[in-house]
């Protein structure tokens, strides 16, 4: 029987939608002429901290899962 995979889901599903916010933001600051790269890099920094954890995560969480009902 898999487990219970729903407190999982609602963690990737907020964790998605975080992560949706982080990347509108580096678009919007690309668009500034007077664009300033310390920030451009700090905001690509945590978007990719961010998008790491999650990823390891998610194949933390789901790789057993779907390994095993395969």
């Amino acid at each position: 029987m898999p487990p219970d995979l729903a407190p999982v889901l609602d963690r990737l599903r907020a964790e998605h939608e975080a992560i949706a916010v982080l990347l509108a933001h580096p678009r919007l600051i690309l668009g500034d002429a007077d664009l300033d790269k310390t920030v451009l890099r700090a905001e690509v920094d945590r978007l990719a901290t961010k998008l790491e954890c999650h990823l390891d995560y998610e194949e933390e969480q789901l790789i057993p899962v779907l390994d095993g009902t395969l």
